[in-house]
């Protein structure tokens, strides 16, 4: 099972930051540490230089969700970290998107009540997961991350999506796991999270999948090049990560995660199509097609990647399944609900 923040009865956000801090301690270090040996070897940057673009990446996060910025710091009060480090952790996406960097990600899927995906990303991160369980929002992430899936009182589903596009974006944003917080946080349907994400410059791409109790259902591609894209998701009801709107397609970055975000894409298609509940499709495993993604034999335990979590969302029960490991192997074992 993964550990979970009893963050309720907190409605100032410092507070709850640092709850959630000295809740997610151990996990927080192991996250900070993770980052602090991978994000230098990737960008050829050491990590005290990193700082200087994270603040330019973190200042419209202060204007855009200042409440998820006091929480930050009340993280790292409360798990005696430095909220520098933090902010590098909570912008690791936009970091990675300015070096061009793919890795393996993840399959979301429409589901009969809501919405499904795998979190697919460095096994080694499986030791920093945590749900964060807040009177307003019910969420599975990296623990020194304010949010990444999950779902809010009102039944909107949130989901998350790494698109690798191309060119690098250079400009500011508000980095996509604070924009998920805000989203959680105050919006009440995927209209009002809509409106949210129209208004939020953003510095990498992503798809961020929405839902809520009324049957909405959209899969939104946020992008530093255009404006965001919202795709129906009963139309579209499988999103891997690459751009499926044809006015984004051209900003594709080609190559090895864009071939094997193909094949996840039409397996899991197919297996929707063929009536597979979210459980199965999640868990299945077919070689090099496989959305249950097993890490490669031999491979450095610090550099794996496959399939670190999954989580199933009921936007009508308010509910949120997880497999705290590969689906296949775990099973989504964990409930929880408001």
């Amino acid at each position: 099972m993964l550990p979970v923040g009893d963050l309720r009865a907190m409605p100032d956000p410092h507070e709850r930051g640092a709850a959630y801090g000295r809740a997610a301690a151990g996990p927080s270090e192991h996250s900070i540490g993770f980052y602090r040996w991978l994000l230098p070897a990737m960008l050829g940057q050491p990590w005290e230089e990193l700082t200087d673009e994270v603040t330019e990446l973190m200042t419209p996060a202060r204007s855009a969700a200042p409440k998820v910025v006091a929480l930050l710091h009340g993280v790292a009060q409360g798990s005696g970290q430095t909220i520098a480090d933090l902010a590098i952790v909570s912008c690791r996406s936009e970091l990675m998107a300015r070096a061009s960097i793919g890795t393996s990600e993840c399959t979301t899927l429409r589901s009969e009540h809501g919405l499904a995906q795998t979190w697919d990303w460095f096994i080694t991160q499986r030791q920093a997961c945590v749900v964060l369980h807040t009177d307003r929002i019910l969420t599975l992430t990296e623990a020194g991350m304010p949010a990444k899936i999950g779902l809010n009182t009102d039944g909107l589903a949130v989901t998350l999506n790494f698109l690798a596009t191309t060119p690098a974006p250079t400009a500011p944003g508000v980095p996509v796991h604070v924009l998920i917080a805000e989203v959680l946080e105050h919006s009440e349907s995927v209209a009002a999270a809509l409106t949210q994400l129209r208004q939020a410059p953003v510095a990498c791409s992503a798809t961020i999948g929405l839902a809520d109790p009324t049957g909405a259902a959209v899969f939104v591609e946020l992008t530093p090049y255009a404006p965001p894209v919202v795709l129906d998701a009963d139309e579209t009801p499988v999103h891997t990560n690459h751009c499926l709107a044809t006015t984004l397609t051209r900003h594709d970055q080609r190559g090895p995660l864009f071939d094997n975000s193909q094949r996840r894409l039409h397996r899991a298609r197919k297996l929707l199509a063929a009536g597979l509940p979210a459980t199965a499709i999640l868990a299945d495993v077919d070689g090099a097609d496989s959305i249950d993604v097993a890490a490669q034999p031999d491979t450095d335990s610090r550099v794996a990647l496959g399939t670190v979590a999954a989580v199933i969302i009921d936007v009508e029960r308010r509910e949120m399944v997880v497999s705290p490991s590969r689906p296949s192997i775990s099973g989504f074992v964990q409930r929880l609900r408001f």
